[in-house]
């Protein structure tokens, strides 16, 4: 809970809860692994929901990822693209 991501966000899995939230550089909670793709929109702003998202065996397209706004050089996006990668997702 507590955000409003729209689809193509880059996201981490929570380690404490399970749960999706956006990749986030710096992070200690597992958020710092970006791990899957949000196919569509989900506003969390007040309370989970539920949503679909990729996170294994696929390709996608660089150009239309969103990042979050801890993502602020190349370096980090390459960080998050190898990350990506270690679960079955390439970046073209």
């Amino acid at each position: 809970s507590g955000q409003n991501l729209i689809a193509g966000a880059v996201l981490g899995k929570v380690t404490a809860s399970g749960k999706y939230a956006a990749y986030t550089v710096g992070a200690t909670d597992g958020t710092e692994n970006a791990v899957a793709i949000l196919f569509d929109a989900v506003d969390a702003s007040l309370a989970d929901k539920k949503g679909v998202s990729l996170a294994r065996d696929m390709e996608a397209n660089g150009n239309a990822l969103v990042w979050g706004g801890t993502v602020t050089t190349q370096g980090h996006k390459d960080t998050a693209i190898a990350s990506l990668a270690t679960v079955g997702i390439i970046v073209r």
